[in-house]
């Protein structure tokens, strides 16, 4: 996935729920992309797969809208006469000029591309994306990091856990 905007917008959005509610992104689905964990079109333009899926979750979570858009004919002329032949590349310079917010597929990273819009993080070599804050707000969130990746409850039964043991040792 690609993001349009320095700083990776959609990052950013994505852990600022408040700042999503009602927005609507308008993407391009590539087509046929990544085997069987990639994004595909219907005959009729439907758009469907796991990565089809995943942005589904995030939108219906996160309480955004995903809009599918076609790059206009006039521009994706335009852009394969100057830019590239790469239906994957014309997608990248149509999120970088704000014609797209963002594209959805399998891609490549290379040096042309990365110069046209800003590519979010691979994961697992899998061409996979995770999004993540691209920020800490405060010195409690830095303390309270480590923490984070269990619930309170689960906190508590590790504590009660290592203070019985110890009371059986003592």
């Amino acid at each position: 996935m690609t993001c349009g905007t320095r700083g990776n917008a959609l990052l950013i959005y994505l852990t600022r729920r408040c700042e999503l509610q009602g927005k609507v992104f308008t993407v391009k689905y590539m087509q046929n992309t990544g085997g069987y964990r990639g994004a595909y079109l219907k005959s009729d333009g439907t758009p469907y797969g796991p990565q089809v899926d995943f942005i589904n979750v995030l939108a219906k979570k996160y309480d955004f809208k995903v809009q599918a858009t076609a790059i206009p004919a006039e521009l994706d002329t335009f852009l394969k006469a100057t830019v590239s032949n790469s239906s994957f590349t014309r997608c990248l310079a149509a999120v970088g000029m704000g014609f797209l917010d963002f594209c959805i597929g399998s891609f490549t990273e290379t040096a042309e591309r990365l110069s046209l819009a800003e590519m979010s993080p691979n994961l697992f070599h899998e061409n996979r994306y995770i999004f993540s804050r691209l920020y800490v707000d405060t010195v409690w969130d830095i303390i309270m990091g480590p923490f984070k990746p269990f619930a309170f409850g689960t906190w508590l039964i590790v504590v009660v856990v290592i203070l019985s043991k110890i009371t059986m040792i003592f």
